[in-house]
């Protein structure tokens, strides 16, 4: 269609025309890359701390000061399916998105037998880490004391819902079927702004830090789906910032477990935020006020260009009745 038009705009070329789309797709493709590698971090750091302590995880699960207490059994198939899901789950995501990026969305046109294992891979690889997030919600939001979260059981849960919502949204980009797609892609534009409502001091709802406030109108435009992309954006650097300043573990004092586990959770909603500013620099989400407003300027354009056309057909018809005239 682009190229049809070129003639009549007076282009030789229709590369000269598509040029800035061709580089806009290229920049967010890969901005998508680099979201889904980030996406994936805290799966691969918890894996492997599950890995190195496979017995003390059960005993978490399974201490009678739980509020879910788990039997020994239910406990090691908790962990095992959590190792394999976070570990399987994360390098094949990582795989997809540094050598094949286009087995994470939807193919245009017939299934290709080449690459339709590797898309149903990806496919299972996102349902598991997101069955593994929502699970972890309950079995260690809700079923662990709140004596054993560092930073409390609230901001525990709202951190969850962030990389929940990173990961709905890598499914959301790989669903063909619109509807479903657009369903996705508000439930992961929600929960990721559910993590901007996160309150550092989770102590006290009246204390709350300037990186909070800072937080808030982004959030807010997020949940609405107004400037969608410049909000995630603004986000993704809000958040990174106050990653490196206060979860820098690998040198000082800061240094231990909770603190590394919390620069990689900060990793995976970073990267959810940049994989929702990368999806939505094409066009935004159908279930969001940036379609309404987009679909409200192309009725305004229709309707001027109509009126455009009305007022050239008469200002020919006058031309044409002159000569008659005389």
């Amino acid at each position: 269609e682009n190229c049809a038009i070129a003639p009549r705009l007076g282009l030789r070329d229709c590369k000269t025309l598509l040029a800035p789309l061709r580089e806009s797709h290229n920049m967010n493709a890969a901005l998508a890359r680099v979201a889904a590698a980030l996406l994936v971090l805290t799966f691969l750091d918890d894996g492997l701390r599950e890995w190195r302590s496979f017995s003390e995880q059960i005993g978490y699960l399974t201490s009678p000061a739980n509020n879910i207490e788990l039997s020994w059994g239910a406990a090691a198939l908790y962990v095992t399916f959590s190792l394999c899901a976070q570990l399987g789950g994360s390098v094949v995501i990582l795989g997809c998105a540094l050598l094949s990026p286009g087995a994470l969305t939807p193919r245009a046109g017939p299934p290709d037998r080449r690459d339709f294992g590797l898309r149903r891979r990806a496919r299972a690889a996102e349902l598991a880490l997101a069955v593994f997030v929502a699970s972890a919600i309950v079995v260690y939001g809700v079923g662990q004391p709140a004596s054993q979260h560092a930073q409390g059981r609230l901001v525990f849960i709202l951190r969850n819902l962030g990389i929940l919502g990173g990961v709905v949204l890598l499914l959301a980009e790989g669903d063909a079927h619109a509807g479903r797609r657009a369903a996705l892609q508000l439930a992961a534009r929600l929960l990721l702004a559910a993590h901007g409502l996160e309150v550092a001091p989770a102590e006290s709802w009246l204390a709350l830090s300037l990186a909070d406030l800072l937080a808030l109108p982004p959030t807010a435009l997020l949940a609405a789906g107004l400037r969608t992309r410049e909000a995630a954006a603004a986000l993704a650097m809000l958040l990174a910032v106050s990653d490196l300043g206060l979860n820098h573990y690998w040198y000082g004092f800061r240094y231990n477990d909770n603190i590394r586990y919390y620069f990689f959770e900060d990793c995976s909603i970073i990267g959810g935020l940049l994989l929702l500013a990368a999806t939505t620099g094409g066009a935004p989400h159908a279930l969001s006020l940036d379609a309404w407003r987009e679909r409200q300027l192309q009725l305004r354009g229709g309707a001027a260009a109509d009126e455009q056309r009305r007022l050239m057909d008469e200002e020919l018809d006058l031309g044409e009745a002159d000569p008659d005239d005389e």
